[in-house]
């Protein structure tokens, strides 16, 4: 079988490595699958050990939105940070010709001609 929940409460997938989930509530006996778990299933609950049954607590959780505003707002502000890069107009470079006013210096006199 699936994994299905207890009084209407099932397992949710977190989103990852961002911490996006935060706790909604004390923990409620939810199924973790077989050999996941503390507790069996009987008429009520029966701790039987670590590893050993087949449901177990759980604390509900809740999508903490602020991960997803936070990381699209610092997308977008790097995404304008490289646009306004690109378009702005790079630095032109002119050279000019080295003119001289004087006559060229005499290397056979050493002096200068003037």
């Amino acid at each position: 079988g699936g994994a299905g929940g207890v009084g209407g409460v099932g397992g949710g997938v977190g989103c990852g490595v961002c911490g996006c989930e935060v706790e909604a509530g004390p923990a409620v006996m939810s199924y973790v699958g077989g050999g996941c778990g503390e507790y069996i299933q009987e008429t009520t609950y029966k701790y039987v050990g670590c590893g050993a049954g087949e449901f177990g607590m759980v604390t509900p959780k809740k999508v903490n939105y602020n991960c997803i505003f936070i990381s699209g707002g610092v997308g977008v502000l790097l995404l304008v940070i490289i646009l306004v890069l690109l378009l702005l107009p790079g630095t032109t470079t002119t050279t000019t010709p080295l003119t001289t006013t004087g006559l060229p210096f005499n290397c056979l006199t050493m002096d200068n001609p003037d």
